[in-house]
Parts: structure tokens; C-alpha cells; sequence
């Protein structure tokens, strides 16, 4: 199983302004679960806003393969996100990872 991590940093000058913008990208992301098949599941949680160089957005999405994950990356659904989300992203960071699956 692939676990396959990101955060994400947003553009805005005020920390509300950089939450409006990470829940929608959120949303967008959301939205891909059910209409990819390789995605297994998505997961999503926001930064507590304490700290002001913390990250935004953290998402986690869990593949059965690396190759789910490529298709997943090249699917023309994500590269629309992908592509709104160069738009308002200013940083982010990724992690992919193999895991066993809680089943073997």
C-alpha cells in the first residue's frame, strides 16, 4: 500500500484569507475519491493556525501501488487540481511511502 502525504502552504496575507483558500482546494481534491479509481481514500486535516510558518493543508491519500498512484497523478481530473492549486500554493512538501496493508 502506498501512503502518499502532502502539505501545502497557500497564498493570502491573513490566516483567514489562506484557510478560505485551502478549503477549497480541499473540496477539490475531496471530490476526486469517488471519481478516480486508484484512490483508495483521502484524507484531509487543517493546521491549528498558532504558528505562523506552519503549513496550511496536510492531505494524505492511501493507493494500493505505485502505479495506482502514477495513474492517479496523471489523471486528467488531478491535473486540473493540480494545475488551480499552482495557482494559490505557494509551498508544499511530499512524502510517498510503502506501508503493509493492515490486511497482510
Amino acid at each position: 500500500m502506498i501512503v502518499h502525504s502532502i502539505l501545502f502552504r497557500f497564498a493570502g496575507d491573513t490566516p483567514d484569507e489562506r484557510r478560505r483558500l485551502a478549503e477549497d482546494f480541499r473540496d477539490r481534491l475531496a471530490s476526486l475519491e469517488d471519481r478516480i479509481d486508484q484512490v483508495r481514500s483521502m484524507s484531509f486535516s487543517f493546521d491549528l493556525g498558532r504558528i505562523e510558518d506552519h503549513f496550511d493543508l496536510a492531505l494524505t491519500s492511501i493507493h494500493d501501488s505505485e502505479a495506482d498512484l502514477e495513474a492517479y497523478q496523471a489523471h486528467p481530473l488531478h491535473q486540473e487540481a493540480a494545475a488551480y492549486g499552482r495557482t494559490i500554493i505557494v509551498a508544499r512538501a511530499c512524502v510517498d511511502s510503502e506501508v503493509p496493508d493492515r490486511a497482510d
